[in-house]
């Protein structure tokens, strides 16, 4: 087994970027830990107590869907 010295990885990583790493790869491995970019369409408000979490984010999507993000 090769050993990967601080001289050589930023070789092995540029390459890692440049050739093998897809942005479908980078969201699933980000996902895959239980992390997702937020979206309040994927949460699943079965497993909340409650019913006024529903309403906020509904009103939460009103205000971000009026916004610009360009």
């Amino acid at each position: 087994m090769a050993t990967i010295t601080k001289v050589d990885f930023p070789q092995i990583l540029q390459k890692l970027i440049e050739e093998i790493i897809t942005p479908d790869i980078l969201k699933n491995g980000i996902r895959a830990c239980g992390l997702y970019l937020w979206n309040p369409n994927n949460i699943n408000f079965d497993k909340f107590l409650g019913t006024n979490l529903v309403a906020a984010v509904d009103e939460h999507s009103l205000i971000e869907n009026n916004l610009n993000f360009d």
